[in-house]
């Protein structure tokens, strides 16, 4: 996959209140939450680009985006991750907030209207055949034709005079400089950008939510020679004829099809005919997905684990970007769907929607975006120097103070490995995570790994486990780790020791001692527990720990790995990241000893 995904949407801000709720409203017959924690994050379309971002693609959004408050926020949380072709919003920016208690949402508040400028706005883009396209105004101009402009290649001015004023059925001065329009001269400079990201993709995907953009963009795809994967919506148009693929919900196949009843396998292959596409696939939740391709019987895809009952929200958009990320490697349509099918189930598992932090995607610029905001009164927070581990969505875990770390254990020890489980454990000392660094040196108790495996899997969560030398700590190292985290619900950074980074790098290394690697690691908010293990391989520490996924970062291949038998002895799965482009400590040493 050389060329970026890029996703065309309509974009929205999704706020989660988090709260308790331990009483009653005295005037009416409600419960009343205390809002402590409000999670803000990318919704519709840009949820989709950021999970995308999340496996670490390059994406390029192209979204309409007000100029209001939701819509400011709603871009800053954007252009830290993803390129952002912005596009004028009329209206406000849609905001659905839920109110969620323990992991479970009470209500939904919607707010918001905007709507991207379509051709019912007066304006729409349509391709030429040199490559260029058409910004053409379809509102009535007091009886005279609507205008018309060729841009694009060869083309920098507009023929029509007549686009530069809006008429009656257009946007109003007040609405435009709302929006950020400022006329046609806007509108070349956006097609401009979206022509130019379509020429790049690898891939391209339409999370449609009705609310324009989809519309706007449809004549562009035409003759687009890369996958085109096309995520409908109730209140969106139908697909552009020639989609590579088509991701309808089963409620969703069944409006397509006229609103009769009939089977996912009768309506996939319906569709294929009557929408002209290559492939349709209806997703079934828990069921999976049910694929038809042009002149193929449909095939069903089940996820291997059962996920149903828990919150399925952005399931579909996770789908969706895991069958196009697939497509656009040049898998076929059935290797996609089924890769997809268990990306999703997995998401559920994980929490859905409400699970994603932005601290697990890999920053462009390496700067985090102000994403959650703590509601608390002074009064309420603990107080410096104290820290409070964040209670993950759907868990029960009880924050509780933290101070600063301390030594790190030795698990050195044959003996350790003729023990039970239990036993093992106790040779695993660590230093609990913290919600940020710690700022005091204080001595205070510390939670061991071993006592973190057993809160996780008390509350049936997932333990996730990685382990390398980090010597030299840098922004790869930093993103592999928040990505990591975002997999489960506890964090453990396995540490190789001194002795063991010289057998495998060289008597030249490590740079930083195993003690301060350690600690450093440790006040990462992304890291559960840091232990130190003496051994060229994990094998032998992850027997002990017994993580529910093992990760890598590199282009590793599962059979590549030394560890891989002892991860699915254990009943783990290897999860292999993409490591952040141009960041190693190989380089970085480098980088010092050039500069001498």
């Amino acid at each position: 996959m050389n060329g970026p995904l890029i996703v065309i949407g309509d974009s929205l801000l999704d706020v989660d209140l988090e709260g308790d709720s331990e009483r009653l409203c005295p005037d009416a017959p409600v419960p009343v939450v205390d809002g402590h924690i409000e999670h803000r994050r990318p919704g519709g379309a840009g949820l989709a680009a950021l999970l995308a971002a999340q496996d670490g693609a390059r994406v390029i959004l192209v979204t309409a985006i007000g100029d209001d408050a939701a819509g400011r926020c709603l871009a800053d949380l954007l252009s830290a991750y993803v390129e952002v072709v912005r596009l004028p919003l009329h209206g406000l920016t849609v905001r659905k907030t839920r109110i969620r208690v323990r992991g479970q949402t009470l209500l939904r508040v919607d707010t918001g209207d905007g709507r991207a400028h379509t051709c019912e706005a007066g304006f729409c883009l349509t391709p030429l055949g040199s490559g260029g396209y058409i910004v053409k105004n379809t509102a009535s101009q007091g009886g005279k034709d609507p205008g018309e402009c060729a841009v694009g290649e060869g083309v920098s001015t507009y023929a029509n005079p007549g686009m530069a004023a809006w008429s009656d059925a257009g946007p109003s001065e007040s609405a435009r400089r709302k929006s950020g329009v400022n006329g046609e001269a806007d509108h070349g400079r956006v097609g401009d950008a979206v022509v130019a990201a379509l020429k790049s993709a690898s891939a391209i995907l339409v999370s449609d939510y009705g609310k324009g953009v989809a519309d706007l963009c449809r004549g562009l795809l035409d003759d687009i020679e890369v996958p085109v994967i096309w995520d409908p919506h109730p209140r969106g148009g139908p697909p552009a004829r020639g989609c590579t693929l088509v991701t309808p919900s089963e409620a969703e196949a069944e409006a397509m099809c006229g609103g009769q009843h009939v089977s996912p396998e009768r309506a996939v292959r319906r569709l294929v005919r009557e929408l002209d596409v290559e492939s349709v696939a209806v997703t079934l939740g828990g069921d999976g997905a049910v694929l038809s391709r042009r002149g193929n019987r449909s095939s069903r895809f089940r996820p291997h684990r059962m996920v149903s009952g828990q919150d399925t929200c952005g399931a579909g958009d996770r789908f969706a970007v895991s069958a196009a990320l697939a497509l656009g490697k040049g898998c076929a349509a059935e290797e996609a769907v089924k890769g997809a099918v268990e990306d999703a189930a997995g998401f559920v598992e994980r929490g859905g929607a409400a699970a994603v932090r932005l601290d697990a995607v890999a920053p462009r610029d390496l700067v985090d975006p102000p994403e959650t905001h703590d509601l608390r009164t002074t009064r309420d927070r603990p107080p410096r120097g104290e820290h409070l581990q964040n209670e993950r969505v759907g868990g029960g875990r009880v924050s509780t103070p933290i101070g600063a770390p301390q030594a790190m254990p030795d698990v050195r020890g044959d003996n350790a490995l003729s023990k039970g489980l239990g036993t093992d454990l106790e040779c695993l000392g660590a230093s609990f995570r913290t919600s940020e660094s710690a700022t005091t040196n204080a001595a205070s108790p510390l939670s061991s790994a071993a006592d973190v495996l057993h809160q996780v899997r008390a509350e049936g969560g997932r333990v996730v486990a990685t382990g390398g030398c980090f010597d030299l700590l840098h922004a790869g190292h930093l993103s592999l780790l928040r990505r990591a985290r975002a997999l489960g619900d506890a964090l453990i950074v396995c540490v190789n020791s001194d002795a063991s980074v010289r057998q495998l790098k060289g008597n030249s290394r490590p740079i930083v001692k195993e003690q301060h690697r350690s600690e450093m690691l440790c006040a990462l908010c992304c890291v559960d527990a840091v232990l130190i293990f003496h051994e060229t391989t994990p094998c032998e520490v992850i027997e002990r720990i017994r993580p529910d996924v093992w990760v890598k970062g590199g282009d590793y291949h599962d059979q590549g790995l030394p560890e891989a038998p002892i991860v699915g002895a254990v009943g783990g799965e290897i999860v292999i990241l993409p490591c952040l482009p141009g960041h190693s400590t190989t380089k970085l040493i480098a980088a010092v000893q050039a500069a001498r």
